[in-house]
């Protein structure tokens, strides 16, 4: 017989806390702009959080914001000057800048995010059927 001495969970979602700017201008972003992140719609159980980490996703992404049929999702990315995550959910203001705006935020990640080519694409570039 198995035992679990440790911490089981069947949540599919984790914690996080970020500080961050939002990027105005979709169209116009390249990776070499910041460390990206992409913000999306409420999943069952968090947010669709994850870092863009190649030109094909971010590519994805613009033309998604662009998309007619897609026009109620939540589609953002964001410049994450800070990312906590899992118990230690403080961000030290000393890390952050002093002289420009920012934005904190607290939430849940999907562990289900849209992280990949072909989620993304079933999420956010499905075709409108009339």
């Amino acid at each position: 017989m198995k035992v679990r001495s440790d911490f089981v969970t069947n949540s599919s979602s984790s914690s996080y806390t970020i500080a961050y700017t939002k990027v105005d201008d979709i169209s116009s972003v390249s990776l070499a702009d910041g460390n990206l992140y992409f913000l999306g719609d409420w999943l069952c159980e968090g947010r669709d959080f994850f870092k863009i980490e190649s030109e094909e996703i971010l590519n994805l992404i613009k033309e998604a914001e662009q998309n007619p049929g897609c026009s109620w999702c939540d589609i953002n990315i964001i410049n994450v000057l800070e990312l906590k995550h899992g118990s230690e959910l403080v961000i030290d203001p000393k890390n952050l800048p002093s002289d420009s705006p920012f934005k904190v935020m607290s939430s849940e990640v999907d562990y289900h995010t849209s992280d990949n080519v072909e989620r993304f694409k079933n999420r956010y570039l499905y075709e409108n059927e009339d």
